[in-house]
Parts: structure tokens; C-alpha cells; sequence
């Protein structure tokens, strides 16, 4: 599956690389804010937000179709494959949420001049990403972060479960009339 298609080509998608895909994009997405981090001296919109939107994008553009693709013609391999990615994901997520150091690096970028010569609706996307580090769980205690990130992962899979369940009772259902 390529990704720089203006277009999913949800033909080109072969579910035994699904998990394979999402996790290697995942461990891409890791090493390239790990690399952007450890240079990161004066957080800024290009050098903090610009790369992290990015790496999220190529994710999403990965990701989205699949998610699709499996809502609209869902199989049992299709179904087990993103099942698994998703998992990752949600973990994948649940980390970066409660990262520390990109956390930091936001709420510098706030407090920074920078920040007040952006227009509003980067400004927006700044306050929201800290609002969410925060719904992420990011100023808990370690062990509340680690509960936090269990419920977090079993409320994905309640919610998979029940995806899967309304797919199931959708495909099942018929209606046989002769009137």
C-alpha cells in the first residue's frame, strides 16, 4: 500500500502486512520525535508542531484507510489484523499522551514570544494539544498513569468489540418478504 496517494487504493491493501505497516510506521513516528527532542533547543511552530503534525499525518493516511476498509468490508483476517494494529495504536497514543519531554517542549512553546505572534487558529492547535496532554493523563502520578493507560486500552477493546458486534449483527440481519 503506498501512501502518498491523494486517494486510499483500498485494493492495494493486503492484510497480512496491516500490523506489520502500522507498527513499523509507529517505531517511525517514535524515532523521529525521539531525533526532533534531543535537537529541539528553542521549541518554535516549524522545529515542534510542524514535525509532530507530520509524522501524524503519513499515520493517519496509513491508518484511516484500513480503519475503513474494515468498517465497510470487514473480514475475520481483515478484522484480527486491525484488531492487533489498533492495539498498538491505542497504546502507541496513550504514550506520547503522557510523554514528558514533548509535554515540556508544548508548554514552552506556550510560555515562549513565539507563541503570541501566531495567529489564532495556531494558537488553538497549541492550547488543544496542552488540553489534551492533560486529558491524556499527563500530570498523574506514575501509577495513576499506568492505570490510566489500562483502562484506556480496555476501553479500546470494548470499543472494537462493539464495532465488531454491530458489523456482525448488521451482516446477519435479513429480511425475506413476499409482499
Amino acid at each position: 500500500m503506498t501512501i502518498e496517494t491523494p486517494l486510499p487504493v483500498f485494493s492495494s491493501i493486503d492484510v497480512a502486512k496491516v500490523e506489520s505497516l502500522v507498527a513499523s510506521q509507529i517505531e517511525t513516528n517514535k524515532n523521529a520525535l525521539s531525533k526532533q527532542l534531543s535537537s529541539l533547543e528553542s521549541p518554535s511552530w516549524d522545529s515542534l508542531i510542524t514535525p509532530i503534525e507530520e509524522s501524524e499525518d503519513i499515520l493517519n493516511k496509513l491508518w484511516s484507510p484500513i480503519q475503513h476498509l474494515n468498517s465497510v468490508n470487514s473480514s475475520p483476517e481483515l478484522r484480527a489484523a486491525h484488531d492487533k494494529a489498533r492495539e498498538k495504536l491505542s497504546a502507541y497514543y496513550t504514550e506520547f499522551g503522557q510523554n514528558e519531554q514533548v509535554f515540556s517542549a508544548y508548554k514552552a512553546f506556550r510560555n515562549s514570544s513565539a507563541y503570541a505572534q501566531l495567529d489564532a487558529p495556531k494558537k488553538t492547535v497549541v492550547d488543544h494539544a496542552l488540553r489534551d496532554f492533560r486529558l491524556s493523563g499527563i500530570e498523574l502520578g506514575e501509577a495513576d498513569k499506568a492505570r490510566y493507560a489500562e483502562i484506556r486500552a480496555r476501553l479500546a477493546n470494548l470499543s472494537s468489540q462493539f464495532s465488531n458486534n454491530v458489523l456482525d449483527a448488521t451482516e446477519a440481519w435479513h429480511f425475506h418478504t413476499e409482499d
